[in-house]
């Protein structure tokens, strides 16, 4: 998209605030001042969070103008801020393919991890997420491996991932960490336990110890993990030796 003219002081100020809210990559050639114009009043909008009036402004821009990569990124914006994700993801596939900067685009990003939060759109994002953000998407997709508080998400991000043979990216410690701790059932239980030690990464250790310490039941005296107490003592203690 478009940067700011920087004449007049009033439109500078304005700006500023529309840059912080939408980041974008350098303004490719060949655009006309009037259509700078007409992107520059909807970072504007969006700036005042007025995102339907962006939205029928670019769309009426895009009539005109199809393959302007910076309006379907801004309406891609517009239309996650109007909860209207799936339109706006699509949107953003047509950003990108129209100029391969976006798929490093930092609003993006924040845009689709924002978006796991609903299941129905989760196995969409992932696919997203490693079919049209190149190696940024491969980082991401580690990052949400390892820290996503969700585990169906931790999981769709794993399996993307080996799935390109990039399984060497994941933390498999602090993904099977998160786990254990929302993992229900003595068996799968017991796999992550017996897999943390054989990873033998101390880092493994505060989760381990919070897990054999955990205590619930009606009274909140009942040990949580009872069923694998033993193999908890026995993987801190392996790993204390380390």
């Amino acid at each position: 998209t478009l940067p700011a003219k920087a004449s007049p002081a009033k439109a500078k100020g304005a700006v500023a605030g529309a840059s912080a809210a939408v980041k974008r990559p350098t303004r490719p050639s060949g655009i006309s001042d009037a259509t700078e114009k007409r992107l520059l009043a909807v970072r504007l909008f969006l700036a005042k969070k007025a995102c339907r009036e962006a939205t029928l402004d670019l769309r009426n821009l895009l009539r005109e103008q199809p393959k302007l990569a910076g309006a379907h990124y801004l309406l891609g914006a517009a239309l996650v801020c109007r909860r209207h994700f799936s339109d706006g993801l699509g949107a953003y596939e047509k950003a990108i393919a129209l100029d391969s900067r976006y798929a490093g685009d930092a609003r993006i990003h924040e845009d689709v991890v924002r978006m796991l939060r609903y299941r129905r759109l989760r196995g969409r994002v992932l696919v997203f997420i490693d079919s049209k953000l190149g190696k940024a998407g491969l980082d991401l997709l580690a990052k949400l491996a390892a820290t996503s508080k969700r585990r169906e998400v931790r999981r769709g991000a794993r399996q993307r991932l080996k799935a390109r043979g990039a399984e060497g990216r994941i933390d498999e410690v602090l993904s099977l960490c998160r786990d254990l701790l929302q993992t229900r059932g003595c068996k799968k239980k017991r796999a992550i336990v017996a897999r943390l030690r054989t990873l033998g990464d101390a880092r493994a250790l505060p989760t381990l110890r919070r897990a054999r310490r955990a205590k619930g039941g009606f009274l909140g005296l009942e040990k949580v993990n009872g069923c694998i107490y033993k193999d908890l003592s026995e993987a801190i203690e392996a790993l204390e030796k380390k």
